[in-house]
């Protein structure tokens, strides 16, 4: 108990140390999200200004929708996108021979060895606020059900780190698949913003069993509405966790292999 203690006080002090060595950012950051958040409200009340509802989805319903796709956003830079990132430079430079010594599972060392704390800020700007504001304006909340639809989410962003980390496997073979992963695990979260089911039967079956994004706010929130059910949404989610697992093992088996044989 005393060893996690020290652990959690050394986790806040260099929190802190960062923060006041870095406050002028950090502020900046802060004022920028509150400003994207205030600008997202706006946008999703204008749609609404002469609609009741979106192809049966209400405002609240649009915001919740939102703020989960966030905590997904914020989450990844939190723990493993500036991983994944530097991992083609490491590789290059010869700083992941370091990492092959450590007695540890090296795929998940060099992608989840750096913490950026300061994305805990826009944690309670942007995603709190969101969600927060979201549940408010639902006239019946079951806090059971919003409890069943953030594992949802959680899970769905453990699926989408698989896959990032089966993308990043390749990275010892093909130089740009780093772009490809960007594009698949990053920059296609903004179609979280909508509901899945505007888009074509065939796009919605890649969202959801090729790249998992729809674990990630679509079914949390068609939970909270209570138009999924949680049991399947779950054994679909673990499934696909396990899938991707196994190939990010070989993936990234294959990969060492071919680094070993190269150095």
């Amino acid at each position: 108990m005393k060893r996690y203690l020290k652990i959690y006080k050394l986790f806040f002090t260099t929190s802190w140390q960062l923060f006041l060595s870095h406050r002028f950012n950090f502020m900046m950051g802060i004022v920028a999200n509150i400003l994207w958040t205030i600008s997202q409200l706006i946008t999703i009340q204008f749609l609404f200004f002469k609609v009741k509802t979106f192809m049966d989805w209400s405002m609240g319903d649009m915001i919740l929708l939102l703020g989960l796709g966030q905590v997904y956003v914020y989450t990844s830079w939190l723990f493993f996108e500036p991983n994944f990132n530097e991992l083609f430079n490491k590789i290059n430079s010869g700083a992941f021979d370091r990492m092959l010594t450590k007695p540890v599972n090296i795929k998940f060392l060099a992608t989840l060895e750096r913490v950026m704390v300061s994305q805990l800020l826009p944690t309670v700007t942007t995603v709190i606020p969101l969600i927060g504001y979201g549940l408010y304006t639902r006239q019946y909340l079951s806090l059971f059900d919003f409890g069943l639809a953030l594992i949802v989410c959680l899970l769905g962003i453990v699926a989408m780190y698989l896959l990032g980390l089966t993308l990043s496997g390749l990275i010892f073979f093909f130089e740009d698949i780093q772009s490809v992963r960007d594009l698949l695990t990053m920059q296609i979260t903004e179609l979280s913003r909508v509901p899945l089911s505007i888009f074509p039967k065939f796009l919605q079956q890649i969202l959801t069993f090729v790249i998992p994004l729809a674990f990630i706010a679509f079914y949390p929130v068609q939970i909270i509405r209570n138009q999924a059910g949680f049991r399947t949404v779950f054994l679909i989610e673990m499934m696909m966790i396990t899938i991707f697992y196994l190939l990010s093992k070989i993936t990234w088996k294959a990969g060492l292999r071919r680094y070993s044989g190269v150095g």
